[in-house]
This record gives structure tokens, C-alpha cells and sequence, in this order.
């Protein structure tokens, strides 16, 4: 809605409206190592490589930054060390790790060993779940929610139609179906 509420300065805005709603997930490969930990223990674990996205030129990367701050506040030291031991590989213009075309950055990432760990969006759960990988949901009052809005920026038909679109059934469906959260 940030964007929304900057375009409106410039712009006139017909409708607006939430679409969907995503959050990070911790992703990691799905062998033993990980699996009795519980998130912040491999998050927290030193001697992990953690890829996230870049910040500033990815939100992804923003609301990853945002988490450290926010695990700062309850972890002061491990908290900290997130930032320093973080490897932005991927949503940069100079981004470490190029993404082949059609690859989903974690599954890349960790698959051809850049990371050990990254820090994605939920949504891509759902294409990766047969990719030998395993999601470790943050506990709730570390879960960041990126929030997906739409602005409606002309009342020609074809724009009034489609925005309408987007907040029909069928639209929530196929965001519900492509891992997005109705709140």
C-alpha cells in the first residue's frame, strides 16, 4: 500500500485494493542435519552460509533485513551477527549467483551449494515441494507479511473489467493456488 499511497501524489486512483498476502520462510536441503532443529536454531547456527536477496533492489531482501532487525530486538547478539553473516546472492543488478531462467533462486541456490540456507518467500513452497528441500516457518512474532496490492490508475472498461478481476473468486483462487494467503 506504501506504493499506492506514492503513486496517489502524481496519479489519480480509482480503486485500490489488497490483493494477497505472502512471508518469509527459512529453506534449507532436506537432510537430517535439519531435521529436529527448529527455525532460529539454524538461523542462528554460525557455521551455516545464509543466502538471502539484495535489499534495497529486492523487497525480498527489505523484508529480510527487516526480520534480522525485528530478531535483533529479541536476540541482541545472534540477532546481530544475521546481518554481518548474510550473503545477499541474488535480486541485485551485480547479484553473486545468476538465476537461470524459469529457476526458483532457493531450490538454485541451494542445490549447486552457494548457501547452506535462504530466506525466500513462502508462495514458492508449493512449486518446490518435491525438490528435496525443506520449510522452516519463522514463530509468530518474527512472521513478516508482505502485503500485494493493486491500484486502478483509469476507469476505461477494459481497466474497470480487469480490476474487477482481480478481486473476483476466481483471482483469490489462483493466488491461493500459487501459494499466496487471502490474509
Amino acid at each position: 500500500m506504501q506504493n499506492i499511497n506514492i503513486l496517489s501524489a502524481t496519479k489519480c486512483i480509482y480503486n485500490q485494493q489488497i490483493l494477497a498476502f505472502n512471508q518469509l520462510i527459512l529453506t534449507t536441503l532436506n537432510t537430517e542435519h535439519y531435521q529436529h532443529r527448529n527455525t532460529l536454531d539454524i538461523l542462528f547456527d554460525e557455521s551455516l552460509r545464509l543466502a538471502t536477496s539484495t535489499p534495497i533492489a529486492d523487497p525480498c531482501g527489505d523484508y529480510t533485513w527487516y526480520l534480522f532487525e525485528l530478531l535483533e530486538q529479541a536476540y541482541p547478539v545472534s540477532g546481530s551477527l544475521l546481518k554481518q553473516r548474510a550473503m545477499p546472492l541474488v535480486g541485485g543488478e551485480n547479484s553473486a549467483v545468476v538465476i537461470p531462467k524459469g529457476e526458483i533462486a532457493s531450490k538454485y541456490v541451494l542445490q549447486n551449494n552457494h548457501a547452506d540456507m535462504m530466506i525466500g518467500y513462502a508462495n514458492y513452497m508449493h512449486k518446490l515441494a518435491n525438490e528435496n528441500l525443506r520449510f522452516h516457518h519463522f514463530p509468530p512474532e518474527f512472521n513478516i507479511k508482505a502485503t500485494y496490492s493493486a491500484a486502478q490508475l483509469s476507469e476505461n472498461v477494459i481497466t474497470r473489467l480487469f480490476f474487477q478481476f482481480l478481486m473476483s473468486d476466481t483471482a483469490k483462487r489462483i493466488m491461493y493456488q500459487h501459494g499466496f494467503l487471502a490474509e
